[in-house]
């Protein structure tokens, strides 16, 4: 609000324009168009001769917005566009999707429970809205209701054919069942009995066929199995039995075996007699003959396994050949028999079929004649309905013209209205917005409560600032306000060189154009009028200004000094006011930042404190550059020099937090073109906490 305030004016004119923009904008965006209104008819009862059952209401329903679906259908506005009346308006020009278009444009609106579905086109050309709504129902009414009757009498053509066919074929089943009635035998009970003799015989012929056929599939299985086991004999593991069989059989083997007992025998007896028989050489030769003879009996073993294996082989292979023929002949007598028995009972079948063929087409043939007369009698009944839903009128009815709504212009009233509203409002946040997000320093209080900066002054504005800081002698200057706003700041300056030592202080700003040069030379002639012997040094190296003020050579000057190349005696130079003297900024190079980085500064200043009770630094913005933050590290205290309506409160506080990180002591703030009332609140404050 404090921001709008500021800005009312501009805030008010843009936004009165706004308004003006906006609501024309909205009354013409919004203009009340011509709406077109054609009522179809959905009657609630499907068109029939005769009462339905069943829940009505459901079906009303999904036929209703079955019918509003189609009114929107693709195929009737693509019909409906086609039309020659509709080419004539020329859409192609003025939409670019004609279809789109339509299909948004038109408006179907229905109730449940009621027959009316209201179909609906707004356009600005009363004649065109009815033109094409006039198209769009005849094109449904062509496309869909008079398709629908064509369905139905369709129906009726369809279900007088089907009907005709069935009833020729009961014709035709009747007769067929007179000539089969005639061939059945006269004796009816005689044919039953032998009938049931047949069967009986025919039961225990299939008895004995399956219990032979299970026997079959068992041996026959058996059969397969002896079969696969003899393709496997190859791959069969020998039994050890076979082996060790044979072994005890084979003479060679029973002669070397009947020589390795004595010979473990003798080697046990050494074993006993001998506390080291291994080196008894009757030991190590028996060993070894003993070795000879394992070797032999296991050479001999080798050669038997092959052999045994080979005439284990033959002798399983003989046994399954046995058995396979076995089973084989057994196979082929049940063979027969299942063969007997499959002829026996086809001609007991046969000769049962002979005697029920007779009575079962009989039978047959009665069943279809019942089928396919409730057949032709259902068809009969739909025919006769159909015929008569075919005199019934239509079910949805189409309205001949669509007619004109009235316009209603209440949303274009308020469509400007809310132009003209949304308009000035928003103008005015946006101004007051950009305001607040400038945040200007208004005054002194803001500066003390919104950052926490203490004010040591506030020095009102004045056009002739050369006059006051070149005027030789104090008694010109007597009651001007900047004079007075200055003095003020003096005192504190030198109540606090007393207090903290602060003899050396620079004077800088957030950004260029807030009146820091002003202020450094304001002090600087204050002190000095109080009789400091005081040092203004212009450290604005970039943008030099105090050589133009006082009215002295640019160089040689503080750069100079910073480099080495002039003693600072050599740049000083004197100026109208006892006690003040200056030093311009020289001419400023990168040699002279590299300079500032290596501390040079310090001791420049330092040599200037022992020749001056104060010195007065005029440096760079803080924002723009380093040069600042360089050079207040090597002095006592900072000013902060701020304008009112032009300094910017978060770049006043970026540039302080700047200044306190590298641990600058921020001696306060001084606001420039201050309002008169708040000239001496300020340093009052401060002085008060300061005691």
């Amino acid at each position: 609000m404090k921001a709008l305030q500021r800005r009312w004016l501009l805030a008010f004119g843009l936004g009165l324009m706004a308004a003006l923009l906006l609501g024309a904008a909205g009354w013409v965006l919004l203009s009340a168009k011509y709406t077109a209104v054609a009522q179809v008819r959905v009657a609630a009862q499907p068109p029939s001769a005769f009462a339905s059952g069943g829940d009505t209401s459901r079906e009303f329903s999904v036929y209703l917005k079955s019918t509003a679906s189609q009114i929107k259908g693709r195929n009737v506005i693509k019909g409906a566009l086609d039309r020659e009346e509709v080419r004539r308006l020329n859409l192609n020009r003025k939409v670019a999707d004609p279809e789109a278009w339509l299909d948004d444009e038109l408006k179907v609106e229905f109730q449940p429970e009621n027959e009316w579905i209201s179909v609906k086109l707004s356009m600005d050309d009363p004649d065109d809205a009815r033109t094409i709504l006039n198209a769009i129902t005849e094109t449904y009414k062509r496309e869909v209701v008079e398709k629908e009757e064509r369905d139905r009498s369709g129906r009726v053509t369809y279900l007088e054919r089907i009907y005709t066919e069935n009833n020729d074929k009961l014709r035709s089943k009747i007769g067929e069942k007179s000539r089969a009635s005639a061939n059945l035998p006269d004796d009816p009970d005689a044919a039953k009995l032998r009938q049931e003799f047949l069967r009986e015989q025919l039961r225990g012929a299939s008895s004995q066929h399956a219990q032979i056929s299970s026997q079959l599939i068992q041996t026959q299985g058996r059969l397969d199995a002896i079969k696969a086991q003899e393709k496997t004999i190859a791959a069969m593991a020998i039994p050890e039995a076979a082996f060790t069989d044979a072994e005890e059989s084979d003479p060679t083997l029973k002669q070397e075996k009947a020589r390795i007992g004595p010979l473990k025998d003798q080697m046990k007896s050494i074993e006993d007699n001998n506390q080291d028989p291994y080196r008894e050489p009757a030991y190590i030769l028996i060993r070894q003959r003993i070795r000879k003879v394992e070797k032999t009996i296991e050479d001999r073993r080798k050669e038997l396994r092959p052999e045994v294996e080979k005439k284990w082989r033959q002798k399983v292979k003989a046994d399954l050949d046995l058995k396979v023929n076995a089973l084989q002949a057994e196979i082929d007598g049940m063979s027969g028999q299942e063969s007997k028995l499959k002829t026996e009972m086809a001609d007991l079948r046969k000769e049962i079929q002979k005697i029920v063929t007779g009575t079962r087409e009989d039978e047959n043939l009665r069943e279809e004649i019942g089928r396919q007369r409730t057949w032709v009698n259902d068809l009969a009944k739909q025919l006769q309905t159909a015929r008569y839903d075919l005199a019934v009128r239509p079910r949805v009815t189409v309205p001949p013209e669509a007619a004109l709504m009235a316009r209603d212009i209440k949303k274009q009233v308020f469509g400007g209205a809310l132009g003209a509203i949304a308009g000035m409002f928003g103008v005015c946040f946006g101004v007051a917005w950009l305001e607040f997000r400038r945040r200007r320093v208004q005054s002194s209080e803001e500066v003390s409560t919104g950052l926490g900066i203490r004010v040591v002054g506030a020095v009102p504005a004045s056009p002739d600032v050369e006059q006051i800081i070149n005027a030789p002698a104090e008694e010109q200057l007597e009651g001007h306000a900047v004079l007075e706003s200055v003095d003020a700041i003096r005192t504190l300056l030198v109540h606090d060189a007393h207090v903290e030592a602060t003899r050396v202080l620079m004077v800088t700003s957030a950004e260029a154009g807030e009146g820091k040069s002003t202020l450094a030379s304001h002090l600087a002639s204050s002190l000095s009028r109080a009789g400091r012997k005081t040092l203004l040094i212009d450290g604005d190296l970039r943008q030099p200004a105090l050589h133009q003020l006082f009215e002295v050579s640019l160089q040689p000057g503080f750069s100079e000094v910073l480099l080495g190349e002039v003693d600072s005696v050599d740049a000083i130079l004197p100026t109208n006011q006892d006690g003040l003297m200056v030093m311009p900024a020289g001419q400023w190079d990168r040699e002279v930042i590299q300079s500032l980085a290596r501390g040079e500064a310090a001791g420049v200043l330092e040599k200037l404190r022992e020749e001056f009770d104060f010195v007065v630094v005029d440096s760079h913005p803080i924002l723009a550059a380093t040069d600042s933050l360089l050079i207040g590290q090597h002095t006592d205290a900072v000013i902060l020099s701020l304008l009112r309506d032009v300094s910017q409160t978060p770049r006043v506080y970026a540039a302080t937090q700047r200044l306190q990180s590298l641990g600058i002591r921020v001696l306060g703030a001084v606001v420039n073109g201050a309002d008169p009332d708040e000239l001496f609140v300020a340093p009052v404050t401060y002085a008060a906490s300061a005691a």
